[in-house]
């Protein structure tokens, strides 16, 4: 019995005309209501972005009132995809540096049964940490495979992993509050076309 939701979409048929296809939708369970990524309308995609324009505050204790948006490149989302056994990926929400009160994304790949690619190994890194000052056992000079008994540790990402400091203003974590303060009249006076238009042109400078 196929216990995965089904999506439809446009497509054509093997006489070539466009009709409405069916198909399954994977990691989606109609008999627990689980499902882990479903495809969403454009409608819905932008009114989600505005709602958490609304709802993200600007106080100083909130690390996500200066975030929008992260970008990850291919490279780092197929890099966590290729280890063994990983069939999703895990995105927490991190904060970088305990002197850096910004917020951002970190990935992690998950195996079928919900648990972390090399949990035996995450563990004995954390048995070896505080969270206070912690020695990063993959640093240069350090000997991780003496904590995790020769084994490899898992592959994280976070903000694209190799793209340019935030420190040089090009950053991968962008600034909601940047985009803001760059428009040339208050969002209740633009249409929301003219608001995401405006952001997207923002977000591709600033890429």
């Amino acid at each position: 019995m196929n216990k995965n939701q089904i999506m439809k979409l446009k497509g054509y048929d093997k006489d070539s005309t466009l009709c409405e296809l069916q198909r399954d939708q994977p990691f989606s369970d109609l008999t627990d209501g689980k499902h882990f990524g479903m495809p969403i309308s454009t409608c819905k995609f932008l009114q989600m972005l505005y709602l958490f324009w609304l709802q993200n505050k600007p106080t100083a204790d909130n690390p996500f009132k200066d975030v929008w948006w992260v970008n990850f490149s291919k490279a780092s989302i197929f890099r966590i995809l290729a280890q063994e056994d990983c069939e999703y990926i895990r995105f927490y929400f991190a904060i970088p540096d305990k002197d850096f009160f910004q917020a951002s994304l970190a990935l992690e790949g998950i195996k079928s049964d919900g648990s972390p690619i090399k949990l035996t190994e995450i563990l004995a890194v954390a048995n070896t940490m505080t969270g206070k000052d912690d020695v990063d056992r993959e640093s240069p000079g350090k000997d991780v495979f003496a904590v995790t008994s020769g084994a490899a540790t898992p592959s994280n990402e976070e903000k694209g992993n190799g793209g340019p400091p935030l420190e040089n203003q090009i950053p991968n974590i962008s600034s909601l509050k940047m985009f803001a303060d760059q428009l040339e009249k208050d969002l209740s006076q633009k249409t929301f076309k003219q608001f995401i238009a405006e952001y997207y042109l923002h977000a591709q400078k600033e890429f």
